[in-house]
């Protein structure tokens, strides 16, 4: 049954407290763990099924076997949280991005309210002095990309004219290579 023990995609309550086993790494530290590959499911089935009979003759002891039964329980157990918790986080950050989206617009408005009351009211301009600034920071940056934009298209002009056939070279280099024919 759904709920925090046992949740499922799109629900927003978890109760991970049985997972006193949780491991936090640096993302370094992740660089060459070995990850189950094609057919591991298999391979399991085989070291289960020959368990009572081969496993002490192969060398596998209760301990090795009662450890894998544990790291499979709980890597089931971990693969029923992870896609709801994952969806969750995205739901987190997603709200978030709009959340600061709708932040920044007030912002900006008043920046906008400020600018035009302070012709009336010269005095609040220096009130809100930063608002001002963070309210024009954006645009003064857009300004500056077109303005580099629009002189980078200046000088690839100017280099077309000086030489006409360099156009048909850049293009060529950057054609995409043919697929296998066969």
């Amino acid at each position: 049954m759904a709920g925090p023990l046992n949740p499922i995609v799109g629900e927003r309550e978890f109760n991970g407290a049985e997972f006193d086993y949780l491991i936090d790494l640096e993302p370094s530290a992740l660089m060459g763990l070995k990850t189950a590959q094609r057919g591991f499911a298999r391979v399991l089935g085989e070291i289960v099924g020959n368990e009572v009979e081969w496993a002490e003759k192969a060398g596998v002891t209760a301990a090795d076997m009662t450890h894998l039964a544990l790291l499979n329980q709980r890597i089931a157990r971990l693969d029923e949280y992870l896609a709801p918790v994952q969806k969750f986080a995205e739901m987190l950050s997603e709200t978030r991005y709009v959340l600061e989206d709708r932040r920044q617009h007030i912002v900006l408005n008043i920046g906008a309210s400020v600018e035009r009351r302070g012709k009336e009211m010269p005095e609040l301009l220096a009130r809100y002095q930063k608002t001002r600034a963070y309210r024009s920071a954006a645009g003064k940056k857009a300004a500056k990309t077109r303005q580099r934009n629009a002189q980078e298209q200046e000088a690839e002009a100017r280099a077309l004219e000086a030489d006409p056939d360099a156009e048909l070279l850049d293009e060529a280099l950057e054609a995409e290579p043919c697929g296998e024919v066969g």
